[in-house]
């Protein structure tokens, strides 16, 4: 049960983490954010990406977080590498979309 605590904590993390990005309060730089060679070229490019990375990511972690707390019948292993999978899915999403808007 205590890693359930720990991911669900993760998830907490992760999604609060993402609400500057989301709100376009984080300017481009070199730390935190979806950094890449092409959104760090152009402030605009670097708050589309990134807006659209957090709010992948809150989801990912909201659904996992809901998994979580509603369906103890999945072990700690499958519930590490749920949020795992949803996390890759929102980077890969994120990376579709800066393509896209590039």
């Amino acid at each position: 049960m205590a890693q359930r605590t720990i991911l669900l904590v993760f998830c907490c993390v992760i999604f609060l983490v993402s609400i500057p990005l989301a709100l376009r309060l984080v300017p481009p730089n070199r730390i935190y954010g979806f950094r890449t060679r092409k959104t760090l070229s152009r402030p605009d490019i670097w708050y589309r990406a990134n807006v659209f990375s957090a709010y992948s990511l809150m989801l990912s972690t909201a659904v996992k977080a809901l998994i979580i707390s509603c369906a103890p019948q999945f072990s700690d292993v499958t519930c590490a590498f749920i949020l795992a999978a949803l996390i890759l899915c929102a980077t890969a999403a994120s990376f579709v979309y800066l393509r896209r808007i590039a």
